[in-house]
C-alpha cells in the first residue's frame, strides 16, 4: 500500500491507502506482541519487548531521517514511496521463508510440552 501511494493522483485514494496501510500496521503490531508474549518466557519479556522496540522505533526514525534526505537530494518523493513500499513487501516476503515465518508450529510445540 505504501508503494501504491506513489501512484495514486486523488486525495481520497492516498487517504484511503494511507488508512489501510496504518490498519494493517497495528493488525501486525499486535499480532508480533501476542506472538512475542506466548513465546518469551515471563521473566524475561520486560526485556525482549524494550529491546524489540528500542530496535524498530529507532530505525523508522533513521529511515525517516534518510528518506527525508533522499527526497531533498532528488525531488523524487514518488520514486522513494515506491521504493519503500517495495523494500517493506521484499522484506515480508523473505521473512516468509525463514523460521519467523513459521513460528506457529514453534508455538504449539513449545506449549505443549
Amino acid at each position: 500500500m505504501t508503494a501504491l501511494t506513489a501512484l495514486s493522483h486523488r486525495y481520497w485514494v492516498l487517504l484511503l491507502l494511507w488508512a489501510l496501510r496504518g490498519g494493517a500496521d497495528i493488525l501486525f503490531l499486535i499480532h508480533a506482541y501476542s506472538l512475542t508474549q506466548t513465546a518469551v518466557p515471563h521473566q524475561l519479556l520486560g526485556r525482549v519487548i524494550t529491546v524489540t522496540r528500542v530496535l524498530t522505533w529507532s530505525t523508522a526514525s533513521l529511515g525517516a531521517l534518510l528518506g527525508g534526505f533522499v527526497i531533498a537530494q532528488t525531488n523524487q518523493i514518488a520514486l522513494i514511496y515506491t521504493v519503500v513500499g517495495l523494500l517493506i513487501l521484499g522484506i515480508a516476503f523473505t521473512f516468509f521463508f525463514t523460521p519467523l515465518g513459521h513460528s506457529e508450529q514453534f508455538i504449539t510445540k513449545n506449549n505443549s510440552s
